[in-house]
């Protein structure tokens, strides 16, 4: 527990060197065009990490190293989706209809995050039921911290699904925010 509050305190400390860093230009189209290509990349790196359910890794899950620069690059994004005048020069009404799409992809990003995920199982259990201990088979672990699940973690859907959520959280936000500034405006009237 206290390794996760660390992970969280130096990611929180990062964003705000980057945010700091790049100071006005982290609003820019191009700097948001930036995050999502490293993000891609870094999702792409996590897929290469992939093992498959019937070869050995042995250096373990570095995969999961990744999930630090991920959350990162995140946390800058949402930042940037949420001060993009993009989003800012909608309408509450856009920004619903914006936040519905978002949803309907997630809802279908996840149906086959699980469809891939029920097709891992699958080929687990063949592999494990065609291999014996005494012919040195491996051992296919599908926990979240198995290396074999790389793939399930790290690919196009996992990327954009993450990006997705982001989006939904900053158009949240924007709403928030609207809703919050049109009440003090009526209270003042």
């Amino acid at each position: 527990m206290l390794l996760l509050i660390m992970q969280g305190v130096i990611t929180i400390f990062v964003v705000g060197i980057v945010v700091g860093a790049l100071g006005d230009r982290v609003k820019h189209p191009i700097s948001i065009a930036v995050n999502l290509l490293f993000l891609g990349l870094l999702f792409t790196l996590g897929s290469l990490m992939n093992v498959e359910p019937d070869r050995p890794a042995g250096n373990g899950n570095l995969a999961l190293l990744l999930l630090i620069p991920i959350v990162v690059l995140g946390l800058v994004l949402l930042f940037q989706l949420y001060t993009a005048r993009l989003f800012r020069r909608l309408p509450p009404l856009a920004l619903g209809f914006v936040l519905l799409g978002l949803s309907a992809h997630q809802a279908a990003g996840f149906d086959l995050q699980h469809a891939r995920y029920r097709h891992l199982q699958e080929k687990a259990s063949l592999i494990q039921s065609q291999t014996t201990d005494s012919q040195g088979g491996y051992p296919v672990s599908l926990e979240w911290d198995s290396m074999h699940m790389n793939g399930h973690f790290f690919h196009l859907n996992t990327y954009l699904l993450f990006i997705g959520w982001i989006a939904i959280i900053a158009v949240l936000w924007l709403l928030a925010e609207m809703l919050i500034r049109r009440r003090r405006e009526g209270q003042q009237n």
